[in-house]
């Protein structure tokens, strides 16, 4: 038996749904992992908008009050990833992305311990 023709767009809609609420209820730590997600996978499909669009709100995402050098290291590494993007070269930004995130994760896992 064959599905119907809307079960691929309904289950689109339902995935999409779910990734909101999730996106809602997530803690501070949690959204910054789901921001790196996005550009990630913006940076994979070699999508510049969708990679500029998360590094810009990774960049908003940054305390320079109370993160200090931290802030302005990553600053700067989000600055270079997004020129990169810009010039349609993904892989320096995807690394630098993809170890900011394992990082990330790790902070999280141990603060919860």
């Amino acid at each position: 038996m064959a599905l119907p023709s809307a079960y691929p767009a309904s289950r689109k809609h339902a995935l999409n749904t779910y990734k909101v609420q999730e996106i809602n209820t997530s803690s501070p730590g949690k959204l910054v992992l789901h921001l790196y997600d996005y550009t990630i996978k913006g940076c994979v499909r070699k999508d510049a908008s969708q990679a500029v669009e998360g590094l810009k709100e990774l960049i908003d995402a940054l305390n320079f009050d109370g993160g200090g050098e931290v802030a302005v290291g990553l600053f700067l590494l989000y600055e270079y990833a997004m020129r990169s993007v810009k010039e349609s070269v993904y892989d320096p930004p995807l690394k630098i992305l993809r170890e900011l995130r394992a990082t990330w994760q790790m902070a999280m896992t141990q603060r919860a311990s």
